[in-house]
């Protein structure tokens, strides 16, 4: 049985509360490190141009205080043109450094994301679709999209942040108490003080933000919805309703957001505050010291110097650790995702398909459940190869159920299901597939052009196959009135054609892959009767040594089938031609004079 929602105790968790170094286990960086070690060079690099950068500006304040004390208060003139060289030197090359360590550390980032979105996403693609049932599409879209993002940030403006900041405050500390230590004691009074603020700030500040996560998340839910069900508003003409909806949690939002940044701005008043105190002390005291010849004018200016970039760090730490708090968050999100085990395991040996390949499917006491919920047990059914069987029972009986194991979306929890005497799932999955081809009511349209969409059965068909595949399955006629005939780019889903101009693209693209399975799930359920029986005549040439499942609703849809194989409940109720099961079985007898009095 597989863990819900991303099997996710701590994935929720981490939406709700703040997240903590400790909370990070080694297995949630498991998945990252191979990563972050292919690019240690890049990484190092960084570091290293960090470090010039803070070594720059902890040197500028000491040569100023060489300018102050040995060239201007000595009239040394030469002295102050060469220093004051040396300072736009050392400025120059402090912007150089920065621009180095800003290009570096942000192209090092960008691998990393690329390689780490793609595995998420290879990871994603690879999971069955019971995994994929269980989830919200936006939870998936998320990890590549947001959570990536946010481990981005946490390595470009996060991690390289916090050790520069850390061995500025290091150097700025030392030089500080070098140039006189009770100085250096006295401006550190504020420090506790800060201290405390943030520690107390800062909780007010995360419980803030993890607020400003969930009415955000709760506002995407609410687009992702709407959006996904625009026909519905639209018909029911509800947009009234769903816009005040939608309205009313946007002001929420922005509440909660505004209540976030009030606390945010607050706490850089407390920091600025504590900052002008700090840098009083060192005038007053300062002062008094050099009136007692205990520190000089340079020695004094470099110290305010000192004192002042002091600030920035924690100011920049502050700031990182709302960055870090999205970064342990979405790394606890990836983490899950990549650790959540493949239940459609690719075979390590994979047998290759025999050739030439027949096409004959045998289920070989198959046993299936939804969960912990049995729906099928011991499942035995063959179709000979080149056989046309029609699989027909009430909506719930098993019958897509039947083509999802068949095509390994989902797999057999007993027994196995055999083409050619070869279990499936000693196929490698590429290769498997290739063999199949799927027209469903449900026809999945990409954002392309008809043609693409099309050749997608076969990548490297030409204008000529695609064009006659179009013709066989009677697309050719509306494809060709379109305003870019085959050029014609389509929305996303398919938007631009009726449902069953997307049916006819599907048939399309299954004749060009002219595949040696072919699987029709309610695929005329959107077509005329008329359109339906000139692609029946067609597919019966195309598809003439290609073992054909078909499942219908439409009993008239079932004529051409050799055998029907009635389902009940997940079980075979029986098997046979029409006139023989309309004969003897009550229950298909039933079902086929029900659709027929209603019409």
């Amino acid at each position: 049985m597989m863990r819900g929602g991303l099997g996710l105790r701590r994935f929720a968790e981490a939406d709700r509360k703040e997240i903590k170094l400790r909370d990070i286990k080694r297995k949630d960086l498991a998945f990252i490190m191979p990563h972050v070690r292919k690019h240690k060079k890049g990484i190092f690099l960084a570091f290293f141009t960090m470090m010039l950068v803070s070594s720059m500006q902890i040197i500028q304040p000491v040569v100023t205080m060489i300018l102050v004390d040995e060239c201007i208060l000595k009239g040394n003139l030469q002295g102050i043109f060469l220093f004051s060289i040396v300072l736009m030197g050392l400025q120059g090359l402090s912007w150089l450094f920065s621009y180095f360590q800003i290009y570096t550390a942000t192209r090092v980032s960008q691998e990393i994301v690329m390689d780490v979105r793609r595995d998420v996403y290879k990871k994603i693609l690879s999971m069955s679709m019971r995994f994929h049932s269980e989830r919200k599409k936006g939870e998936l879209l998320s990890l590549v999209t947001s959570d990536i993002e946010a481990l981005s940030n946490a390595f470009t403006s996060g991690v390289v942040t916090l050790f520069s900041d850390v061995f500025s405050l290091a150097g700025i500390l030392v030089m500080m108490l070098l140039i006189d230590v009770p100085l250096t004691l006295v401006s550190f009074l504020v420090i506790p003080i800060l201290l405390l603020v943030l520690q107390i700030m800062m909780r007010r500040i995360r419980k803030s933000f993890v607020e400003v996560r969930k009415k955000t998340a709760m506002l995407n839910a609410k687009v992702e919805e709407n959006i996904a069900g625009i026909r519905v508003i639209q018909s029911l003409n509800v947009e009234t309703e769903k816009n005040r909806d939608f309205s009313d949690l946007s002001q929420l939002n922005v509440r909660t957001t505004m209540k976030a940044m009030v606390s945010f701005a607050e706490l850089f008043a407390i920091v600025s505050i504590n900052n002008y105190i700090a840098i009083a002390l060192v005038i007053g005291v300062g002062g008094l010291r050099y009136i007692q010849n205990a520190i000089t004018l340079g020695g004094l200016i470099a110290f305010f110097q000192y004192i002042t970039s002091f600030i920035q760090p924690i100011r920049d730490m502050v700031m990182l650790n709302t960055t870090f708090q999205e970064a342990f968050a979405a790394l606890l999100h990836i983490s899950e995702c990549m650790q959540f085990p493949v239940d459609l395991q690719e075979t390590s040996s994979p047998v290759p398909l025999p050739s030439p390949l027949k096409g004959r499917i045998e289920f070989r006491n198959v046993a299936f459940s939804y969960g912990s919920i049995p729906f099928m047990k011991n499942l035995n059914i063959v179709i000979d190869a080149g056989e046309r069987v029609g699989i027909v029972g009430e909506t719930g009986a098993g019958k897509s159920t039947l083509i999802n194991l068949l095509t390994r979306l989902y797999d057999v929890n007993e027994g196995s299901i055999n083409v050619d005497g070869v279990d499936v799932r000693s196929i490698s999955q590429k290769e498997f597939r290739s063999i199949l081809s799927v027209v469903s009511q449900n026809v999945v349209i990409f954002y392309d052009t008809i043609k693409n969409n099309i050749k997608f059965g076969k990548p490297d068909a030409i204008d000529e196959e695609i064009i006659n595949a179009a013709k066989m399955a009677n697309a050719h006629e509306f494809i060709s009135h379109l305003p870019d005939g085959y050029e014609t780019k389509l929305g996303e889903g398919g938007v631009g054609l009726s449902g069953g101009q997307k049916q006819l693209v599907a048939y399309a693209r299954m004749i060009l892959a002219r595949p040696a399975i072919a699987i029709l799930d309610e695929a005329t359920s959107n077509i005329d009767s008329y359109t339906e029986s000139l692609i029946q005549q067609n597919m019966r040439t195309i598809l003439d040594k290609c073992t054909t499942i078909i499942i219908a609703h439409r009993f008239a849809t079932l004529k051409a089938v050799d055998r029907l194989i009635l389902f009940k409940d997940g079980k075979i109720q029986d098997s046979g031609t029409h006139d023989a099961l309309y004969t003897r079985n009550e229950y298909y007898r039933k079902l086929f004079d029900e659709q027929y009095s209603k019409q």
